[in-house]
């Protein structure tokens, strides 16, 4: 409303003879008659916005200004084909994808049948731009921040969360968010994690607790695991942080737990993340539980004790996808977010996030003897509709030791989030292992299990 020189609302442009890049200026490119035509140089620190254009004469007689001309209003945004802006982005064909191009692909579905969709963000429709900048003045961001792609990123995720929830919740609330981004000039693009984890308790890894028979105790077990979980990356520097973890941001516009107060999340640095470096603002801790924390399977010994009957190492960050550029095919960028899973440097990047995050410490003391004389694996069979399918359960006894392994199977129906809707099958037997031998026990799971 009072547009002020020191928030960069009010800026005097002085008429000179040369431009000078990435600074306010303003220089006569023709003269004709009583008319002329300049050529504006806009700062590459600017905030973004619409700002009302005047222009002001000099005369013997004062300063004579235009009127207000809503004709004249110039919209600014960021440019990432200036080298001096905070999101430039260095190939044209990159630029192209990840700001012009107002179509996309959603990748969804399970790591083993992946699904897509395809997605109009609409960037360039009528109102869209003014509509973006309506969400800052409503997120009431000052107007000194609205030149820092940080802050417009926190704002944005926090501004594009709705109330409902499910696959369209997963896939608008990133879609808006890729929308925004794009409008705003910042380069943006889409994520589909496969596997992903929900850490619910900021500790860095998911904590599945045990009941008698084997099963998830859902009253104690708070983390989850999706099939897949979607979220946004900005393309910026970030001067906030260590030199080389500028580059690819995460934003999710679809938060799963407070930020500061608000759900939101991000931007953090996928570099950061890689390497294990949590402490970096903003909310990398959680996002690197997303792609690499480990699951722990425990049950409550008898004397009150906690003992992992498991650790699952490799199952969390299967895949993790987003779009070509300039085609519409799957391109694998898990290795943006972690080492090769089991590598040294991968171990390496846990270590580092438990030392630098905010793990807690659990309140009893813990055992875990991990069994290594057998494994059992699973092999299901493709469900179709309507139709019987088989889950064959193998087991491998490699000791000279016999066993006898009392064997728990629950068939469930879990929404994509992790969240278990109810048990259709229960079966349980018992397999009796002779040294070095593998045993194999098949299971039907017919129609009528899931309909009643």
């Amino acid at each position: 409303r009072y547009p002020q020189p020191n928030k960069g609302t009010y800026i005097p442009i002085l008429i000179g003879d040369v431009l000078k890049p990435g600074e306010w200026g303003a220089k006569i490119t023709h003269r004709e008659n009583n008319s002329i035509r300049l050529s504006i140089m806009s700062s590459a620190t600017c905030i973004i916005g619409k700002f009302r254009l005047y222009v002001a004469i000099w005369t013997p007689y004062g300063i004579i200004r235009t009127h207000r001309n809503s004709a004249t209003d110039t919209y600014i945004l960021f440019n990432p084909w200036c080298q001096l802006d905070a999101v430039y982005l260095d190939d044209e064909k990159e630029r192209e994808e990840y700001v012009l191009n107002d179509v996309g692909i959603v990748f969804h579905g399970d790591v083993n049948e992946v699904k897509l969709r395809s997605w109009s963000y609409g960037q360039f429709e009528e109102n869209i731009l003014d509509a973006c900048l309506f969400l800052m003045d409503k997120a009431e961001l000052e107007l000194s921040g609205r030149g820092n792609p940080i802050k417009i990123c926190r704002v944005a995720s926090a501004m594009t969360i709705e109330e409902n929830f499910g696959l369209f919740y997963e896939l608008s609330g990133i879609t808006r968010l890729n929308r925004i981004l794009r409008c705003l000039g910042i380069p943006a693009r889409l994520i589909t994690n496969y596997s992903s984890a929900h850490d619910n308790n900021a500790n860095l890894q998911l904590d599945f607790f045990l009941d008698d028979e084997g099963q998830v105790d859902n009253r104690l077990t708070k983390d989850s695991v999706w099939n897949y979980h979607c979220w946004n990356e900005a393309w910026m520097t970030r001067p906030d942080l260590p030199v080389g973890f500028g580059g690819w941001q995460a934003v999710d516009g679809t938060p799963q737990e407070t930020s500061d107060g608000m759900y939101r999340c991000g931007p953090a640095s996928v570099q950061a993340i890689k390497h294990g470096h949590v402490c970096f603002q903003f909310d990398a801790p959680f996002v690197y539980a997303e792609v690499n924390s480990d699951i722990i399977y425990s049950r409550m010994g008898k004397n009150g004790s906690q003992v992992i009957e498991k650790i699952d190492t490799t199952h969390i960050g299967k895949l993790i996808v987003t779009k070509g550029v300039g085609n519409d095919d799957m391109v694998d960028i898990t290795e943006n977010y972690k080492f090769q899973e089991g590598s040294a440097e991968e171990r390496l990047a846990l270590e580092t996030a438990v030392m630098y995050g905010v793990k807690k410490q659990t309140t009893q003391p813990t055992t875990y003897q991990p069994q290594k004389d057998v494994e059992i694996d699973l092999q299901v069979q493709k469900a179709v509709l309507g139709s019987d399918f088989k889950v064959t359960i193998i087991f491998r006894n490699k000791s000279r030791n016999s066993y006898t392994a009392t064997t728990y199977l629950s068939g469930n129906i879990v929404f994509y989030t992790g969240v278990t809707k109810s048990e259709f099958k229960k079966h349980s037997f018992s397999a009796k292992l002779e040294p070095l031998l593998r045993k194999s026990r098949m299971v039907v799971f017919k129609p009528t299990n899931l309909i009643s």
